[in-house]
């Protein structure tokens, strides 16, 4: 199985606890066939899916935004590639596209990174308690 996770750059305790406890239980029910597709941010939730599969001993494949050369069109370009390359993999492995948000706010980046995703017909799954997109 292949995990996309999409979220906040906020650093919030709790989302640590939500990531935690998402990539604990995909780690048990699909073990060594279960890698994670996340991006750079080193803050909020790039940041803790990256500590925590690294406890969990996951394969985590982290891909960077090129803000010096694209600019605030960085992040949008990184989730479209990240997107693209899940889509391509469906179909050979199941792929879900986990988002979460914070604080009750519709984060930009997120909603069109989940937009993207539903785009390409992959399953989009909230976790925690934030914004439902």
């Amino acid at each position: 199985m292949i995990a996309v996770f999409t979220g906040t750059r906020k650093s919030l305790d709790i989302a640590s606890v939500v990531v935690r406890k998402e990539l604990s239980y995909l780690a048990g029910e699909h073990g060594n066939s279960l890698s994670v597709l996340v991006g750079d941010c080193p803050s909020g939730l790039d940041n803790y899916v990256r500590i925590h599969c690294k406890r969990f001993g996951i394969d985590c494949a982290i891909f960077q935004a090129n803000w010096d050369a694209l600019g605030r069109r960085a992040g949008p370009h990184r989730n479209s590639f990240m997107i693209d390359l899940a889509g391509l993999l469906s179909q050979y492995s199941k792929v879900v596209v986990f988002y979460y948000t914070a604080d009750g706010v519709e984060s930009k980046g997120t909603a069109d990174c989940v937009r993207k995703a539903r785009a390409a017909g992959l399953e989009c799954v909230a976790i925690g308690d934030g914004v439902e997109l």
